[in-house]
């Protein structure tokens, strides 16, 4: 069986013959081949970029915080983990209704 264009030859599990990944089954002792798939990383880059904003929001309100009162800046920082858990919920709802269209 002939590679498809661009891609190499795998080695069977079962036998160690040249399978084509393209390939279900081995064509030598008809081992089926197990295909790796990509990892999707967008789902993680989304909720990585959701709690980003949500630490920055917390760093923002003590650095207002202390700026403006010191005595009140674990008021701002919560202020600021609310406001960006709001906006990363917010985010997270239109994704989900972007992907829905």
């Amino acid at each position: 069986m002939a590679a498809p264009q661009g891609l190499g030859l795998v080695a069977c599990a079962a036998c160690g013959s040249q399978v084509s990944p393209a390939a279900k089954a081995c064509p030598s002792c008809g081992d089926p081949l197990k295909v790796s798939t990509p990892v999707d990383w967008s789902g993680l880059w989304g909720s990585f970029s959701l709690v980003l904003l949500i630490f920055v929001c917390a760093g923002a309100g003590v650095v207002f915080g202390s700026l403006f009162s010191p005595d009140y800046v674990i008021v701002y920082a919560v202020g600021g983990i609310v406001t960006g858990g709001v906006l990363a919920g917010i985010g997270a709802l239109a994704a989900t209704l972007r992907g829905r269209q």
